[in-house]
């Protein structure tokens, strides 16, 4: 999902990597439920297929990354191939002083940060922010959450995939000719799924009754499982699907910040919604809760106990 925070880390000690990791899944945690997806390396051998496969949030480099055969600091040469890249996300590059990596660099510095390890945390939790708030203004958020909407209900397709047990290449047709049809409404998948999932532990129930030992324990641990499965399911309908129907015909409020206008589906007219830090929050938190359960009925199919 989006509400993952990507960052490319150059630093060639692992140990240091790890000795900041943790703090760095605190904060953005802290900031808004967002999960830490970090891509750390010890060469920029990997840099161009990295930047062409994932698009970074954040870019850390060490200047003073092991030498390249020209004995040119790997660190300020890095930064001047992702320039190259026309690539312009921010980029804390440390270990040296300002001055001395100013010297180093040949590409433009536009978005380029400065600091000394002492203070590598401290700086690093400032940039993230930054940018953290140049994306999340209100008209970006509806579109982000629009956005992350529909990639929750494609988790939904592929696990009613696994229910009606769909070869690949059946899916392909299922998918384009029914699931994506007007009457197969979103509505319609999760009550699909959330059919299976009841009528599931109904069937656990029975076999339940008539098992005993370590099979009747294995059995009683699956239904609790898939219970719990249920209970945090029931939320998806109105913190995903109405929270997308909302925010697709929102308007936004003139003069107002971080507001918009979004329909009340029991009266049919339009009331103000402030989209607050505050609630921002809570909407992505609920994005990866339900993302991560619905990981877990995939990986239920996956053991073969759905």
């Amino acid at each position: 999902m989006k509400l993952e925070y990507n960052i490319l880390w150059f630093e060639d000690r692992k140990e240091y990597v790890d000795a900041y990791k943790e703090r760095i899944v605190d904060y953005l945690e802290d900031l808004g439920g967002f999960a830490l997806n970090l891509k750390d390396q010890r060469t920029g051998d990997n840099l161009d297929k990295l930047l062409k496969d994932y698009d970074f949030d954040l870019i850390l480099v060490d200047l003073n990354l092991n030498p390249d055969e020209m004995g040119n600091k790997a660190g300020s040469s890095l930064v001047d191939r992702i320039r190259q890249h026309e690539i312009y996300t921010e980029i804390v590059f440390y270990g040296v002083t300002r001055s001395a990596a100013m010297k180093s660099l040949k590409a433009q510095v536009d978005g380029v940060y400065f600091t000394g390890r002492s203070k590598f945390f401290e700086k690093t939790r400032k940039i993230i922010r930054l940018t953290l708030e140049k994306n999340l203004h209100i008209v970006n958020t509806r579109g982000l959450f629009i956005a992350e909407t529909i990639d929750l209900v494609e988790q939904l397709e592929e696990i009613i995939s696994k229910i009606l047990k769909l070869q690949k290449k059946v899916w392909g047709f299922f998918k384009d000719q029914i699931i994506q049809e007007d009457f197969f409404t979103d509505i319609a998948k999760y009550k699909v799924v959330r059919r299976f999932l009841k009528l599931k532990i109904k069937s656990l129930e029975k076999d339940i009754q008539s098992s005993t030992g370590k099979r009747k324990n294995e059995l009683n641990s699956l239904k609790s499982k898939i219970e719990g499965i249920v209970a945090i399911f029931k939320k998806f309908h109105p913190e995903v699907i109405e929270l997308r129907n909302q925010l697709a015909h929102a308007k936004r409020q003139i003069g107002k910040k971080n507001t918009l206008l979004v329909r009340d589906k029991d009266k049919g007219s339009f009331k103000e919604v402030v989209f607050n830090e505050m609630k921002c929050k809570k909407i992505r938190k609920d994005f990866l809760k339900h993302s991560e359960n619905l990981r877990e009925i995939l990986s239920l199919f996956e053991k073969r106990l759905l």
